[in-house]
C-alpha cells in the first residue's frame, strides 16, 4: 500500500509511464493493477540485462562510458560498489537502472531525467 500510494504521487509529478516491475512477485504486479497502475513485469532476463549494463561502464572508442551516474545516486552508487550477479540482494536501485535501460529504447530520454 505505501508502494502504491509513492508510485501515485510519482505518476503525478512525472506523469504517467510503464510501472516495470520484478516478474517474481506477481501479487504485487496484479495489486497495482488493481489501484489503475500501469504495472508491467519486467520481460527480459537478468542475465542480459547485467551484460547490457556492464558493457556501458567501459570506455567506448571516443574516450567516454555510455553510462553516467550523478553523485547525487548514493543508493545506486553504493549497490553498484558493492554488487555481486550471485546475490539478489541490495540490489534495488541497480535492478531500475537495468530495468530503465531496456525501456529507454521504446521511451524517450527525457522520461529518464528527473529531479
Amino acid at each position: 500500500e505505501d508502494l502504491i500510494a509513492a508510485l501515485v504521487k510519482f505518476l503525478a509529478l512525472y506523469g504517467r509511464g510503464e510501472i516495470c516491475c520484478d516478474k517474481s512477485e506477481p501479487e504485487s504486479i496484479t495489486k497495482m493493477q488493481r489501484a489503475s497502475l500501469p504495472a508491467i513485469a519486467y520481460p527480459h532476463k537478468r542475465e542480459d540485462g547485467i551484460r547490457e549494463l556492464g558493457a556501458r561502464f567501459p570506455k567506448a572508442g571516443d574516450g567516454l562510458p555510455r553510462l553516467f551516474v550523478s553523485s547525487c545516486c548514493i543508493n545506486l552508487i553504493s549497490e553498484l560498489l558493492e554488487y555481486k550477479v550471485e546475490v539478489k540482494e541490495r540490489d534495488h536501485a541497480v535492478d531500475a537502472l537495468r530495468y530503465a535501460l531496456k525501456l529507454q529504447i521504446s521511451a524517450p530520454l527525457a522520461a529518464f531525467r528527473f529531479g
